[in-house]
């Protein structure tokens, strides 16, 4: 089984969507409504955006983006720099795989609730994330 889409509650919906657009490759698709930005991944995936006045999210929620191999995070991290956008700490090693973590951005005067943690996982390392298993969030 594929996740086709994660649905998403932005209070952000034009930062939001131009961060994933720039940050993350996504290619932005019309929506039915002005309320949400329907983006697509390269690998057909679908990250819908929904424009909301208060977004709650629960304390440990994330996203996390598999990338094929260590190339791929520091590319994916470095697209983040051309781009512009704030630049979270370098990629490490935790849990056996090349990983960083960022927020998404928002601009509300509600900001009780942090944003959603972006995760964006490298390769997964035999020793410390056999395939039989799923790495940890």
């Amino acid at each position: 089984m594929k996740l086709n889409h994660i649905d998403l509650p932005v209070t952000d919906l034009e930062g939001a969507a131009d961060y994933f657009q720039r940050g993350f490759g996504f290619e932005r698709l019309p929506a039915p409504v002005d309320s949400m930005a329907i983006l697509r991944g390269k690998d057909g995936f679908a990250l819908i955006l929904q424009q909301v006045e208060k977004a709650e999210y629960p304390k440990a929620f994330h996203i996390g983006f598999l990338q094929g191999s260590d190339d791929a995070v520091h590319a994916a991290y470095q697209r983040l720099a051309d781009a512009g956008l704030p630049l979270p700490a370098a990629p490490a090693t935790r849990y056996g795989c090349l990983a960083f973590w960022c927020q998404a951005p928002r601009r509300h005067p509600d900001r009780s609730q942090p944003p959603p943690r972006i995760k964006i996982p490298g390769t997964f390392h035999q020793l410390s994330c056999p395939s039989s298993k799923h790495p940890p969030s």
